[in-house]
C-alpha cells in the first residue's frame, strides 16, 4: 500500500476522496466516528441509510390540468 501512495505522489495523481481511502484503520479516536472499516463493508453493499426509495409522481392534479388544457385550447398560456 505504501508503494501505491509513493507512486501515486510521484505521478500527482492524488485522487482521493477522504481519509478512509488513504488508511485502514482511523489514526486518532475523534475519527472513530463514521469510520467504515473495509471488512463490513464491500463496494457491491451499501449501506441501508445511503439509499432514500423515492416514489415521483409521474402526473399530478396540475400537470393533468395543463396537459388538458394545451390540447384543448389553442391560446394557453400557463405562464
Amino acid at each position: 500500500m505504501l508503494e501505491t501512495l509513493i507512486a501515486k505522489k510521484q505521478t500527482k495523481k492524488l485522487g482521493f476522496t477522504g481519509p478512509t481511502e488513504m488508511y485502514l484503520q482511523p489514526n486518532t479516536t475523534s475519527q472513530e466516528l463514521g469510520w467504515h472499516y473495509k471488512e463490513h463493508f464491500t463496494m457491491s453493499q451499501k449501506p441501508s441509510w445511503t439509499y432514500i426509495e423515492r416514489w415521483p409522481i409521474v402526473q399530478n392534479e396540475m400537470t393533468k390540468f395543463v396537459d388538458h388544457m394545451k390540447r384543448n385550447d389553442r391560446d394557453f398560456i400557463f405562464f
